[in-house]
């Protein structure tokens, strides 16, 4: 019979290697490793397979040493009875390691088949939500729009009414697409202004001129500037708005639906 424990042993000691650092590199118990090498059990295929990466020697060498380098028969015995020589014997633990590594490799490639439909579905999903997001603003924008015409022409003026509902429309259709007009508009009303700082004199008539410029003045300007900078973005962003819709008709609502 191929004699593992001695096999085991033997290495252990060339490198040097106590049972526990062993068993710390194969990630089990020195006493797993005292009843492989006292012939109480033996190790598994894949754990036979890191034996030998760890000494540095391949499936037969080990099996060569294991069988005392004799070209007699060992008494490795199969199902059926029969016995197999030291070759023979390789050649099947060389078979089973082969098998391990192709499930192995089965089981990689299932999982990265799982990882790559996962991420399919997730992308489909964030699809499917903006462009329902692009449908319910298709859907305010039509409204607004409509609601604007019918306030207007009541007033009879049939022209601005048809010119504000085109508009209203055109804008609100661009809104949610990555497109210049949306990257204008938000633009406009995200602008920071920054106030330009003062300079006073440290008396007490400086010192609070200086507190109601920080606290008031400057806030207040800078809101409002803000905020004219604001309309004038969108109104630019409605004017390129009514320019843009009749070129990008088709691929606007080609996103949408």
């Amino acid at each position: 019979m191929l004699n593992y424990g001695k096999t085991i042993t033997a290495l252990r000691k060339q490198r040097g290697m106590t049972q526990a650092e062993l068993g710390s590199a194969l990630n089990v118990t020195y006493q797993a490793v005292s009843k492989w090498e006292n012939d109480l059990s033996q190790p598994s295929i894949d754990v036979l397979a890191d034996i030998c990466k760890i000494f540095g020697i391949t499936m037969d060498e080990f099996i060569k040493m294991a069988d005392g380098n004799q070209a007699e028969e060992t008494a490795v015995t199969v199902s059926n009875g029969s016995a197999l020589t030291g070759e023979e014997t390789a050649a099947i633990v060389r078979e089973e390691l082969n098998k391990i590594e192709r499930q192995k490799q089965q089981a990689i490639i299932d999982a990265q088949k799982k990882e790559e439909a996962k991420k399919r579905a997730y992308e489909a999903e964030l699809e499917r939500q903006e462009k329902v997001g692009l449908r319910v603003g298709f859907g305010i924008s039509l409204g607004v729009a409509v609601m604007l015409f019918v306030l207007i022409m009541l007033t009879g003026e049939w022209i601005a009414a048809l010119v504000v509902l085109y508009a209203t429309f055109a804008f609100g259709m661009h809104l949610g697409h990555d497109c210049f007009i949306e990257d204008f508009f938000i633009g406009s009303w995200g602008a920071s202004i920054n106030m330009p700082g003062i300079i006073f004199s440290l008396d007490v008539n400086g010192i609070l001129f200086f507190l109601a410029y920080k606290c008031l003045i400057a806030p207040l300007a800078s809101f409002l500037i803000g905020l004219v900078v604001g309309i004038g973005g969108t109104i630019l962003a409605i004017l390129m708005a009514m320019v843009s819709f009749p070129i990008k008709a088709y691929w606007l609502f080609k996103e949408t639906f």
